[in-house]
């Protein structure tokens, strides 16, 4: 991008704009350094609420054919998002 940019009748100048546009490395680090404790920190408390939760539907017996059918959905259940779990938790390690 240029400093000035002569647009016929008009001359604009772009120096504020591009220093704005370049922010330099260190200013996105310290950015992203403040910001990424907090996202991990919300991505580890939801992804900890789903395992317990998932857990305790899981956990007791089934004593008889209505709890076991019960058991089975949850497990179901728990099969179908596992995944977006799982790359929660991946994208969190790679950012580490």
């Amino acid at each position: 991008m240029p400093y000035y940019a002569n647009l016929g009748l008009l001359k604009v100048d772009t120096a504020a704009i591009r220093k704005t546009l370049e922010r330099t490395p260190k200013d996105i680090v310290k950015k992203m350094q403040d910001f990424m404790p907090d996202l991990l920190r919300k991505r580890n408390v939801e992804v900890k609420a789903w395992m317990d939760e998932s857990l305790n539907n899981l956990k007791s017996n089934a004593p008889n054919i209505d709890d076991f059918v019960k058991k089975m959905a949850s497990l179901r259940a728990v099969q179908k998002v596992i995944e977006k779990y799982k790359n929660k938790l991946f994208i969190l390690e790679l950012m580490y």
